[in-house]
């Protein structure tokens, strides 16, 4: 499907919805330009938005920022898990965090094998998250990889709003009691 017509499907959603999930849609195939085409379709009463498992890592900085500036306002949750957004620079998702919406307040991050990002490359991205964010997972990122100090470095750039911070499945008992304190 083109993004128009992914557009006009997605604006012909009933309104009573308000939970897309949009799993595993090769997504990755479309350009940011059709998928901003799309997202900005979605009908304003979508609160939860699921995009798990589309290789958004094969989508440029440009085409994320493109693509996440257009999801709709009345989006509060975000669904980003499994697309292997590690494969982008610290920068690159910086710049892509910095356009998710601000009306998200739960981001999902999981299974993005952040374990391969330095502590400064994640806390740059972790950083660019809005800051209206109040519940951020990172769960099965295999974060036991990270040293303490790469840990404290990336635990820096998470926004100061957030209340709710999933790391289970990270291994992280792995870690000396030493390590994990000074995170």
């Amino acid at each position: 499907k083109t993004g128009a017509e992914l557009a006009q499907g997605f604006a012909a959603i009933p309104t009573g919805v308000t939970s897309l999930v949009l799993d595993v849609n090769n997504l990755n195939d479309k350009t940011g330009a059709e998928l901003a085409q799309a997202f900005a379709a979605i009908p304003m009463g979508v609160t939860s938005l699921n995009l798990y498992g589309n290789y958004l890592c094969n989508k440029t900085e440009v085409e994320l920022k493109q693509a996440f500036a257009a999801i709709p306002m009345g989006v509060t949750s975000l669904n980003l898990c499994a697309n292997y957004l590690a494969k982008k620079t610290g920068t690159e998702l910086k710049e892509a965090f910095a356009a998710i919406p601000a009306s998200v307040t739960s981001l999902n991050l999981s299974s993005n094998e952040f374990y391969i990002k330095t502590g400064v490359e994640l806390a740059l991205a972790f950083g660019a998250i809005p800051a209206d964010v109040t519940s951020l997972n990172l769960r099965n990122n295999d974060l036991r990889r990270k040293i303490g100090v790469e840990l404290v470095k990336a635990f820096a750039g998470i926004p100061a709003g957030v209340t709710v911070l999933d790391l289970s499945d990270n291994g992280l008992g792995i870690e000396t009691g030493a390590e994990l304190a000074k995170a």
